[in-house]
């Protein structure tokens, strides 16, 4: 289904009437419609999210986690995939305890989020775990929304733990919703998790990193205008010429087997970018630009931190993350 054209001065007009008419607080649904409907980007939501942090709105989730509501959602994912239940036999159920421990903790109010962004850009790290930790419940609350559609609930919850540690790495902003921001990320995240249609098709996590060396090193070795052999690819990544030899005959047999070597640069890199789509958007950059995905050459982690205008650290990160996430 086609998305609705993100329009941020007439979506910030509309949110901010709903939120004049209900104490200056928005519900974070409305962050979860703007995430499954609209086309926005990343930096559309940080734009609108600035703008409504100055008018003085805030967000909140109405979650709550009580011993009713917990044995509503568990029935609710239990119920939604033979999956689910067996995931529970011969032992004590995950999921319950997961809730019961995520209920122990104390969500953040909308006040006390930004007190610790200020702390936070003050360079209080005792914030950040704080934050996190009273940021838990969003994963939960997300991932209800995509209950029975082909990921455990608790994998979607802990790629979502993970997302929300990543987010607050380097965090430097508190002129916006932390929380508003995270669940906007999370639906797009969960999204590609779930997505049922046209799924990229999974390496096995062992050939991943092996697999994107051989791409990269097609792609230098071609640009000379000699074809790449081989010997010369096993050279140039450290991997033997037998191993170079599986990954191309991977990237080969995953369409038609009588592929050429000449052709399996192409299905690879093919293959791989359709990939992408099931990453993050910074993580998706990121690997891109590693690997001469987009159309350009290669490029070192400090030059992808220079064109996305982060930190070396960060950008290493991004491309660590994306790469794992690909094989998993």
């Amino acid at each position: 289904m086609e998305k609705e054209k993100f329009d941020i001065d007439k979506t910030a007009s509309s949110l901010s009437v709903k939120a004049s008419a209900g104490g200056n607080v928005l519900e974070l649904e409305e962050i979860v419609y703007l995430a499954e409907n609209t086309d926005a980007q990343d930096d559309d939501i940080k734009q609108l999210l600035h703008e409504l942090h100055e008018e003085g709105i805030t967000f909140y989730s109405g979650f709550r986690l009580d011993k009713q509501s917990i044995k509503e959602l568990n029935k609710r994912i239990k119920d939604s995939s033979e999956e689910e239940m067996n995931s529970v036999k011969g032992r004590e159920d995950p999921v319950v305890l997961y809730l019961n421990e995520t209920a122990e903790l104390e969500f953040l109010s909308s006040d006390r989020e930004q007190e610790l962004l200020y702390s936070i850009c003050d360079g209080d790290e005792d914030a950040i775990g704080e934050l996190i930790e009273g940021c838990l419940y969003l994963p939960v609350w997300t991932a209800q929304r995509y209950i029975g559609k082909g990921v455990l609930y608790l994998d979607l919850v802990q790629e979502g733990n993970l997302l929300l540690m990543t987010l607050t790495d380097g965090w430097q902003d508190d002129n916006i919703s932390f929380s508003a921001y995270c669940v906007f990320r999370l639906c797009r995240l969960m999204q590609e998790l779930t997505r049922e249609e046209e799924k990229p098709v999974k390496i096995p996590a062992a050939m991943a990193e092996d697999l994107a060396k051989v791409i990269k090193s097609l792609k230098k070795l071609s640009a000379s205008g000699e074809k790449a052999k081989a010997e010369d690819i096993a050279k140039d990544t450290g991997l033997s010429e037998e191993r170079v030899g599986e990954m191309l005959a991977f990237g080969r047999n995953m369409t038609e087997p009588e592929r050429t070597d000449d052709e399996a640069e192409s299905q690879l890199s093919a293959q791989v970018a359709e990939m992408l789509a099931a990453l993050p958007e910074d993580e998706a950059k990121a690997v891109a630009m590693n690997f001469g995905l987009s159309g350009k050459s290669p490029m070192s982690v400090q030059e992808i931190a220079n064109a996305m205008n982060i930190s070396e650290e960060e950008a290493g990160k991004l491309l660590q993350q994306g790469v794992k996430r690909l094989g998993n």
